[in-house]
């Protein structure tokens, strides 16, 4: 399968990106920046790659790394456990009302990003794994 390139506007495409991103993986120490001279939240992440339709165990079993960029943030919580432990991405809860973006993660790791509007995307960077590196 080729690189992912997903320009994140909408709930609509939010939605398309939790989709797949879900059940990536990350390291909570190494893996989550936030940059407020930016306005910038960057998660680097593991997704599992989905097979080719010709070939379904071509894929199987392989990671791509990947990176979810998330802009226009005002502010930014994020707590991370003192012993952390690999994380995996569950889903985003965006409420406009509020203008609160949050990610639902398993692990060690909390984000709830205070945004502007919906501003993000997810890259591919290209490499890929039998396995995820921790």
């Amino acid at each position: 399968m080729g690189q992912v390139t997903l320009a994140i506007r909408s709930e609509d495409e939010l939605k398309a990106a939790e989709s797949l991103l879900h059940d990536a993986w990350f390291d909570p120490c190494t893996d989550i920046q936030y940059d407020p001279a930016s306005s910038t939240f960057t998660l680097m992440l593991w997704r599992e790659m989905e097979a080719e339709k010709g070939d379904p165990e071509e894929e199987e079993g392989r990671y791509m790394r990947c990176r979810l960029r998330i802009g226009d943030v005002r502010a930014a919580d994020i707590a991370v456990d003192k012993y952390p432990v690999v994380s995996t991405f569950t889903a985003f809860r965006y409420q406009q009302e509020k203008e609160l973006l949050s990610l639902e993660i398993l692990g060690t790791a909390s984000v709830s990003l205070r945004v502007s509007s919906i501003c993000a995307e997810v890259v591919d960077t290209g490499d890929v794994a039998d396995h995820p590196r921790w």
